[in-house]
Order: C-alpha cells, then sequence, then structure tokens
C-alpha cells in the first residue's frame, strides 16, 4: 500500500539545526525558543547527529553534567536513521513504528534537506495514526454479527479507515471498494 504523498510534501524544510561546538545549555534554549525536541547537529550542510529533549535529560541532567560547559558533541547521537526526498509516506510510517523513532532528517547526496516527524505525518494523514498503532493495521476487536466476522481498520484498496472490513481474498476491503469489485 503507497500513499502517493513523498517526505518532500510533508517534511519540515529548515529544520532546526545546531554545531557539535555549541553548548547543552544554548541547545536547550534553541529547543524552548522554536518549540521543538530535537537538534539536527550539522556542518556544511552535513547531517553529523542529532540531538534530543531524552539526551538531555539522560546523558546531562541525570549525570549531573554542567549544560554550560558540555558540547553537543558530546551527547549527540552518531548513528542517525535517514530517509530520502522522495520515500512514500507508508514506509516512512512503517519505519517510524518498528524502529520506534519519532523523527526522521531526510538527506539525499550526502546533503540534508528536511526533517520529518511524527507530528509531520499525522498532519499529512490523519489516517496514519491506524499505520502507526500496530505496525501498520489496526485489527480493531473482533466480533460476530450473524455468521459474518466484522473488522475495523484500514482497507487495503483504497487505505480509508472503515469499521465494516469485509476479508476478501486475503485482502481486508472496506464496502465501498467491495462494490466496485
Amino acid at each position: 500500500m503507497r500513499y502517493g504523498v513523498i517526505a518532500l510534501d510533508i517534511m519540515t524544510r529548515n529544520p532546526i539545526t545546531a554545531s557539535q561546538k555549541d553548548k547543552v545549555f544554548d541547545a536547550v534554549k534553541k529547543m524552548m525558543k522554536h518549540n521543538v525536541g530535537s537538534l539536527l547537529i550539522v556542518e556544511n550542510n552535513k547531517l553529523l547527529g542529532i540531538v534530543t529533549e531524552k539526551d538531555v535529560l539522560q546523558k546531562v541532567v541525570a549525570k549531573n553534567m554542567d549544560p554550560k560547559t558540555l558540547s553537543l558533541k558530546k551527547i549527540m547521537s552518531k548513528k542517525v536513521r535517514t530517509i530520502k526526498p522522495r520515500d512514500d509516506l507508508f514506509d516512512i510510517a512503517r519505519l517510524m513504528s518498528d524502529k520506534n523513532i519519532r523523527r526522521l532528517p531526510v538527506v539525499a547526496g550526502g546533503k540534508l534537506f528536511g526533517l520529518v516527524t511524527i507530528k509531520d505525518l499525522l498532519k499529512a494523514e490523519p489516517h496514519v495514526i491506524e499505520v502507526l498503532a500496530d505496525k501498520l493495521r489496526i485489527r480493531g476487536p473482533q466480533f460476530d454479527v450473524g455468521e459474518e466476522e466484522v473488522l475495523e481498520g484500514g482497507c487495503d484498496m483504497c487505505g480509508n479507515y472503515s469499521d465494516l472490513l469485509k476479508e476478501i481474498d486475503g485482502a481486508m476491503i472496506c464496502p465501498q471498494c467491495a462494490d466496485t469489485m
């Protein structure tokens, strides 16, 4: 299933960045000013790492380190999963769900193009909640209505949510798509 929406369509085009030389204290002020939960660490538009609120809490606050003297280089995550500008929303949501990732930098040719967050996904496609909720498909409570089993979730043909899905040839299909078959 593909949504036809790609990273370029939903990404934040100018994510908030910092230098690995910046101090943690200044980085936190920058995150607060811009109301973001992370900073991408870049040099010459090349992604070097990421610092998140969680990094600050676990690597600075919990260890009683001095944020005014500690550089971001010491706490940044250097291994950062990235996506490409033309990656489909479906694949992005799957990666985020499977790897429990909330932010994915968009990189091509070693150059940073943007950032896709869970918020970006949900703004672009509200029904992506289904995708994130249970590794691509909500299979809500099943119950009997007569002899027919009723399921809810995303239709395998159109992707729309329905609480009246039917299994047809191994696919979960909404009533509207079933009528067109």
